[in-house]
This record gives C-alpha cells, structure tokens and sequence, in this order.
C-alpha cells in the first residue's frame, strides 16, 4: 500500500488520506475473498451477473412471502453491527406512529437540495428553516436545522446517500473507537465532524428558542449519523461548546430510519436513551456489514463457478469434479467451522 499512486488531481470529497483508505479496504476486500476461495476472486461481471441472478430469486422469494412485506422493527438504542446479541421490537402506540410519521417527513425533505424549496416544503409543517448546508463532503453530510414554534421542536435533519461525497463516507468501514466501543469509520468521522461544526450552532439555537424537545433525525447514512451523533451530544463533553451549550443539547432524542449498524458494541448501542431506530422490513442497509458482504461475495463466487463449470459442487469455492462432491444442492455454503469464526462480529 505504501507504493499505492494516488492521483495528483482528486475531486475535492476524495483527498489523498480517503482514496487511499478506500483502495485499501477493496484490497483488503479482495484478499479477504482470495482467501476464503482459496484461488482468485470470479471477474466483476461475473460477479456482478451472480448478484442479479441472486437478486431475481430473492425477489422472487419474498413475493411469494408475503409476510416479509410491510413489517417494521422499532428498536431502542443505536444500531449493532452483526454478532450483536437480538434486540426486542419496542411496543408501537398511536403517538408513536405519529411522531414517526412526522419524523420520516423530515428525514425526506433533506433530500431538497434548495433551501426556498425547502422551507416552502416545511411550511405546512410549521417549521421555519434556520441553517442548511445544501453540499455534503466526505464524512460531513448535508444537513439542515428548523424550528416549530407550535410544537416547540428544534430539529437537526441530517441527509441520507446522494452525492459522491457520501458514498466515500458510506464505503469507509474501518472501525475506528467511538465512546468506548469501536464504530463504522465514516460515520464516526461525520458524527465528530458534525459534533464541532454544527454542534455550537444547534447549541446557540437551543439556548435561544428554549424549545421543549431537541430532535435529531434522517434516513440511511443521515440515520446513522443522528444516532452517532446524539451519542456524542448526550455524552456531554466538547471543547467546542460552552458547559450551558453542552448541557443544552444533553437530552437530544434521535430517530434514525434505516440507519447502517455503524456500531460493534452492543452494551454501549443499548445504553444510550433517547435513540430509535426504525427498521423496514427486509432492508438491506441496517443488516449490512463488511462481515456481511464479504460472505455475500463468498456465495456469489461460490454460486458463479458453480453456474460457469455446469458440474458438481464448489469446495472453498473451487470447483470439482461431480465424483468428488455432493452435488450442489447438498453443499451448505460458508457453515464451516472457519465460516462460523469469520462469520462473527465486524472486525475480520
């Protein structure tokens, strides 16, 4: 990696440090998938071929189940990545449903890129827009702050994918410690970020309006990033902030809508008060992990050769001879006892 040539010209969301961190983690990606096969990783398009073969019969799948449709799991705390022990639905009343309601019509105007457009979308809802940052960088997405006198709600609105920027933040997984666990890089990095930049500014905005609720919310990227970053606000320590605008953001409550599971500790996840995730349900982001996408690689490495040689089944992803497996419908994919040990937790 120390001889890696990074391009000298970069667009301005992918400095020297992410574009090598990011061409790191595919490499570590791709090892990783070396490793598991023990030859080399199918080309990209014949991955990529496998993905919308598996896609189709998953798709087929859950239309003829219905019962996958349509369900929503509510959980307290921050999201979990895989390994974590499972978590209990949290009962749903009828103000509940609401104030998600509610909740889910923010986290859908932060896709408004204008902000005259935006606060025109806001006004049926009694909200008046008092910051916004229309561009997202790299770990620091876009954002916007609005206030309802009515129900005396100061929001924080963080935006989900939508540039390049964000992507950069999405696919960098590295763990990095966060409040004494370890969380999913990019959205550590944008909840810190957030926390210096806009944390002072939210805070100056709280003492001034005294609202009775201070609240964070977004969808995808920008739900991971409200939880994270409600962690950081209801930790109360910053250098940024005076101690009355530190304690004026202390009892900030969060809302996420499938947020990623940015976090590996489940004890510091469930720990936090105020935070709730709101899962749809088969959706693929809050149940994505590097563990999680490294075993999908695994199957469709596995299911490609399968479908190319036309023969027998796949051992560690090489294919055999008929007389040397089972057959294809008996082999279980990624359940050996190395499976099940790389299988675990977020770190591999």
């Amino acid at each position: 990696m120390g001889n890696m040539d990074v391009p000298d010209v970069l667009p301005s969301f992918l400095d020297n440090e992410t574009s090598v961190g990011v061409a790191r983690q595919l490499l570590q990606a791709r090892q990783r998938l070396a490793r598991r096969l023990k030859s080399d990783p199918p080309r990209i398009v014949d991955l990529a071929a496998a993905m919308r073969a598996h896609m189709t019969a998953e798709d087929k799948r859950r239309a003829e189940k219905a019962s996958d449709r349509g369900l929503a799991s509510i959980l307290e705390g921050a999201p979990v990545q895989e390994g974590a022990p499972a978590r209990e639905s949290v009962p749903l009343d009828s103000a509940m449903i609401a104030d998600m309601h509610h909740c889910l019509q923010l986290s859908d105007l932060a896709y408004t890129l204008d902000r005259e457009k935006l606060a025109t979308a806001l006004a049926p809802l009694d909200y008046e827009v008092l910051e916004m940052r229309e561009k997202a960088e790299s770990f620091a997405p876009s954002f916007f702050i609005a206030h309802c006198a009515a129900s005396s709600t100061l929001a924080l609105v963080i935006r989900g994918t939508r540039e390049p920027a964000d992507v950069i933040t999405d696919i960098s997984t590295d763990n990095d410690p966060f409040l004494g666990a370890r969380a999913h890089s990019g959205i550590a990095r944008s909840a810190v970020r957030l926390h210096k930049e806009v944390g002072p500014l939210l805070a100056e905005h709280a003492l001034r309006l005294r609202p009775a609720r201070t609240l964070l919310t977004g969808h995808s990227l920008g739900g991971g990033t409200a939880a994270a970053l409600t962690m950081l606000f209801r930790a109360g320590e910053s250098a940024e902030m005076s101690e009355e605008a530190t304690a004026a953001l202390t009892a900030a409550e969060c809302v996420a809508f499938c947020p990623p599971a940015f976090l590996t500790d489940y004890e510091a996840a469930a720990s936090v008060a105020g935070i709730t995730t709101v899962v749809h349900g088969v959706d693929v982001v809050p149940r994505m992990s590097v563990v999680g996408l490294d075993r999908l690689m695994f199957r469709l490495a596995t299911a490609e050769a399968k479908e190319r040689s036309g023969r027998g089944a796949t051992d560690g992803g090489r294919c055999l001879p008929r007389e040397h497996g089972t057959g294809g419908s008996d082999v279980k994919l990624g359940v050996s006892k190395t499976g099940e040990k790389w299988g675990r937790g977020y770190s591999v």
